[in-house]
Order: structure tokens, then sequence, then C-alpha cells
């Protein structure tokens, strides 16, 4: 059986829970669908008969006016996890480097490649937040680094200024630099956290958008892609099938890039309630960390029955405990509407002033016994759990009996043990044959690999022609790979 790893499973939770189920597992934008986009859809029913229009050029089009960007710098596929295998399977990598904890996919598809993997652990004493550290990472013989901005699941942001120095420091090393920019729209500045200006420059780099979670349109499946390299859009596209978006996704995206009014209601939603979560919690004396975006993370001490406990009111949470890096005192929920919401916390005062179950103290009952010698009854005091060595009545082979008893376990079935087989393998994380990443450790560079200075880029303006030559100067000589086009 597929072991499921997302959040947003409510087909499985719905064979436990009846009634309504308010899924905070799923980083979805509480408004739901835009009406505009469901019009659009209705609308062109009739146009589903028809193959989809592989180059989705009406919603390249939209696309590059939305980003301001040139159209054949985009690439759309069958949302942001399509296009994270197909740039994977696209440049083959040997080595990569993924700072974690973060979203599963990336590993995923390294792993599928058996590509060696790298993590670089983010650490709780730092609230998980990337420093410096991960530039000395950065080398040579890594083909590949996969970033998350805001991170996924802990809402961190990744200092701009550390972005940039990573850029170069990829370009310098020949790596490929992916940033998954999913969540930007959430952001209260979103602009000044993207790395879209520097893509005409560099083109090893790729920033990963997605209409799932700003639009709630995760079932219609719909992502992008931004990277001024040609012969590597062109390789992504020979690695996935011609009709990956299909025509609702493709009508829906297009509805949906047109509709401003609805991304700022979004906005102003999401804010006022992600500020109402946060206080809540926290009131709760919860640990909110990082939190940025539209979920918030936070980590409640030994609460492993959390989840559990929740999903009795029909209520799913992400529980971040199958994180590299995290356990089960981590999770990761959603803002939502503010009647929902508000059945969150309710329902989290519950869990938590619910009484506390002590053990009960061992019995000691009292007991008459004959004397021999007077006739008369004399007390023993007897504990219920006596120790078979303090009776010296017992004989040997009564002792050894009542010892096999107590730590022997009994004789299991062919299909207990089957069973169990089973269950342990379920549990594990990776088969057997997956590649082990390694952990990073981070060690001082050598003076030849000295740190390459950073470009100046200002917000007001495109990267420039000077910047390009930057770009051209930190290239190596020999390109990595073979189909790697000419630098223009």
């Amino acid at each position: 059986m597929v072991k499921l790893v997302h959040g947003g499973d409510i087909y499985s939770a719905r064979e436990r829970i009846e009634g309504e189920i308010i899924d905070f597992s799923a980083n979805l934008n509480p408004l739901g669908l835009p009406d505009s986009v469901r019009s659009a859809l209705c609308d062109a029913m009739d146009t589903f008969c028809c193959y989809p229009d592989p180059l989705c050029r009406e919603l390249v089009e939209e696309i590059a006016k939305n980003e301001q960007v040139d159209k054949k710098n985009i690439l759309c596929g069958n949302g942001a996890a399509d296009l994270i295998f197909r740039v994977v399977w696209a440049i083959r990598p040997k080595n990569a480097l993924v700072a974690v904890p973060t979203f599963a996919e990336y590993q995923l598809a390294l792993n599928a490649c058996g590509c060696h993997v790298e993590q670089f652990m983010m650490k709780e004493e730092q609230d998980f937040v990337l420093t410096e550290e991960f530039l000395s990472c950065i080398r040579p013989e890594t083909d590949l680094v996969f970033l998350c901005n805001p991170n996924n699941p802990t809402g961190q942001l990744i200092d701009r200024k550390l972005l940039e120095r990573i850029l170069v420091r990829c370009a310098a090393c020949g790596t490929m630099l992916v940033v998954d920019e999913c969540f930007r729209d959430f952001l209260d500045n979103p602009e000044e956290n993207s790395m879209k200006l520097w893509v005409d420059s560099f083109p090893n780099l790729m920033i990963l958008r997605a209409f799932t979670k700003h639009y709630a349109m995760a079932g219609l499946r719909l992502g992008y892609c931004l990277c001024a390299n040609p012969p590597l859009l062109e390789r992504m596209n020979q690695c996935g099938q011609p009709w990956s978006v299909s025509v609702p996704a493709q009508v829906a995206g297009v509805a949906a890039l047109k509709d401003t009014e609805y991304l700022q209601k979004s906005l102003a939603l999401i804010r006022e309630e992600r500020t109402y979560l946060k206080e809540e919690l926290q009131k709760l004396d919860i640990r909110v960390i990082g939190s940025h975006a539209n979920y918030l993370f936070f980590r409640l001490p030994d609460s492993k029955d959390l989840k559990d406990v929740l999903e009795q009111d029909g209520i799913l949470i992400r529980s971040c405990a199958n994180y590299p890096g995290l356990n089960e005192d981590y999770y990761r929920i959603a803002v939502k509407k503010h009647e929902h919401n508000q059945k969150l916390i309710e329902a989290l005062e519950r869990y938590l002033k619910s009484p506390v179950i002590e053990p009960l103290a061992a019995e000691t009952v009292t007991v008459r016994v004959d004397d021999e010698s007077s006739g008369e009854k004399q007390p023993e005091t007897k504990s219920c759990e006596q120790n078979p060595e303090q009776n010296p009545t017992q004989t040997e082979e009564d002792r050894n009996d009542h010892l096999k008893e107590n730590h022997e376990p009994e004789a299991k079935t062919f299909e207990e043990i089957s069973a169990e087989v089973s269950e342990k393998a379920l549990e594990e994380p990776q088969q057997a044959e997956t590649p082990e990443p390694d952990v990073c450790e981070t060690e001082p560079t050598n003076a030849q690999e000295e740190e390459a200075p950073v470009p100046k880029i200002s917000n007001a303006a495109p990267p420039s022609a000077e910047q390009k030559k930057q770009y051209r100067f930190l290239r190596k000589s020999k390109r990595k790979y073979d189909w790697e086009g000419e630098d223009k």
C-alpha cells in the first residue's frame, strides 16, 4: 500500500470520519475557487472534448503579462510538483543539495532518478532559518540546489541578500538553483521576497509558481516555471507528456490571472486571520515559529495524540513528524475563515484542558493466616504486585515458570508475525534501495574558492547587460551538461 506523505488527504479521512470535515492540513486559499473561474469553466465546457493546447499559448500570454517576463522563459505544467520532477529528469543530477525540513517532493524526485542528496539541516535553536553556512555546502560537484521561499512547513523567509549570494555561488560552481515561490503571493511584500528580477541574467536560476494554493485550484493541477534557459526548458518539455495541462486548467488559469479583486480580498483575509490564529495560539502557550505565509507552524511538546484527538471533532491538521529534522511535537495548520479558525482554537483549548488520568496506586490487602502454635490468625500484608523472589515458599520450578510468564513473549501465529512485518515496512520512510541523504557538514572554503562578489541589483529595474557579463565571467569554461546552450 502506498504511504501518503502530504496533507489534504480528505479521502482517507472520510473513511474514518462522519459528518463535516474542516481541513487545516492543506494550505489553500480559504475563499475557495474564484467565482470568475467557476463562470469561465462553465462557459468553456463545450471545449473539454478537444485536446488541450500543448503549448498553452493563451495561458502563457497571460502569465507573461502578469509576471512581466518574456514568453519564451515560461513553461507550464501539471502543478509545481510536475515541474519539480521534470527539471530533475531533464538535468539527471548526480549530486543535489536540499535545505531541510522542507517540501517532500524535492527529495522524492531526486531519489527517483538515483541522485545522491545532501541535506542541510536547519536548526531549531535558529527557528529553522537558513543561514550563511549553507554557502559552503554548494561545491563544484553540486549539480542542483532546491530552496523553498517562504519555506514549507515553517513559513520562514530566506534573507534576500543571502539568496543573492547563494545564486552567485551556484553560478560559480555551475550549479542549477531552483527556488520554489509557490507561497510568495501570501506574503505581505511579495515582490520584495522574489528572485524574479534575476531570471534574465542567470540561466542557472529557475523559479517555481503555482495556482494551487493562491487560487484554491489544487484539483485542477496548474503550475509554471520561469527560467531564461531555452535548452533546459525544451528538455523539460520532452520529459513530460504533451498534454499535461488540461483544457479546464488552462481556462481556469487565464480567468484567475485576470481577477485582481479576488487577490486583494484574499490577502486582506489571510493577514487578519493569520494574526488572530497566532495570538490565540500564543494565549494557549503554544510556540508559533515563522509562519509568514497562509499557514502557521507551531510546536506543542508531548502531543503525539493531538492529530487523532482533533480528528474526532472533524478537524484535520498536518503533523510534521515525517519531515527530516522534526518530530511529533511539530504541526502545521492552514489559515482558514474565521468561524473555522474559532472551532480549531476551541478544540485546542479542550485538548489542553483535558484531565490527566493518574495511574492507580498499588493496592494492599490484609489477610489472616492461621498460627499453628496458638491457633490464632495473624495479620499479613501483601502487595498486589508481588515479587516472586520474595516468596520463600515458592519452589525453584515455580519461580522459573513465573519468570517465563512475565518475560518471555507468547508464541505468535504466522499471520500475526506477517502482519507485524508488513506494518513495520509501512512505517519505514524509505525503501532499502533508496539512496540515503547525507547531512551537510559545513567546512571553511579553500582559498581558491573565495566567495564571488554579488552583482548589484535594484528592485526598480531589471538586471542589466553588465550583470549578464558578470554571470558569464562566473561560468566555468567546461559546461557541466551536454544540453546546455550558448550564453547570448
